[in-house]
Parts: C-alpha cells; sequence; structure tokens
C-alpha cells in the first residue's frame, strides 16, 4: 500500500517514539514537499513540538522510500485528499482529515495506543 505521511502523524511519531517505519515496513512510503515545509516552520518555533518537528525532519532524511507524488492542490490537506482518491493511504493524527478521507472512501493510517500505527 502506498501510505503518505502527515505532518501530524510525523511529529507524534516522534512525541511517543513510535518505529513508524519498522511498522510500515511492507507500505511504500511517501509524502509531499510541503510536509517538510510544515516541519520546517514547526521547527523554527518553540516548544516540544519544535524540538519534535526538527526530529522528524530528520528521519524523512534518512527513509530513501520517501517519494513525492504528483499533485496540483494547494494546500497539504487538498494535496493529501487529492493524492487519496488516487489510492494512498493517508498517515495521520488530525482528526477532521481522517473523517474527510474516510468520506471519500479513502484509507487512513493513525496512531493508536501510543505504540501501534493502525491503517483502516
Amino acid at each position: 500500500m502506498r501510505i503518505l505521511l502527515d505532518t501530524s502523524f510525523l511529529v507524534n511519531c516522534v512525541k511517543f517514539k513510535l518505529d513508524f517505519i519498522k511498522q510500515l515496513s511492507d507500505h511504500e512510503l511517501f509524502m509531499v514537499a510541503s510536509i517538510a515545509d510544515e516541519l520546517n516552520e514547526l521547527a523554527s518555533g518553540g516548544g516540544a513540538d519544535a524540538k519534535n518537528a526538527k526530529v522528524a525532519l530528520k528521519l524523512i532524511a534518512k527513509i530513501k522510500s520517501v517519494a513525492e507524488p504528483e499533485s496540483t492542490a494547494g494546500d497539504v490537506d487538498a494535496s493529501l485528499l487529492e493524492l487519496s482518491k488516487e489510492g494512498y493511504a493517508v498517515a495521520t493524527q488530525d482528526a477532521e482529515l481522517k473523517i474527510k478521507v474516510k468520506a471519500l472512501g479513502g484509507t487512513v493510517a493513525f496512531i493508536r495506543q501510543r505504540k501501534i500505527v493502525a491503517v483502516e
């Protein structure tokens, strides 16, 4: 399965020390460029999310299987929704985005119980 990584998913994986790469090893991981932009913006701020975003940036830089699918949508969520229509699953912790993806008949990956990546 092709899974798109969202900012909220990446930051929370770092926060909970969750090895999503291992748990999703049977899947292809993708992201859109604007995710790295969001992480950079978060990393430049203060607080725990900034630290988690910095670690997430280092993680995605090391993942060789992360590619960038084409999207013509403007913002991150619109890109993820557009790509979910093309068969990509979306890995997110954003409740609103989960609902929208599911409403379009898409698949969502998310963190369950701070230790498991569930795909539905």
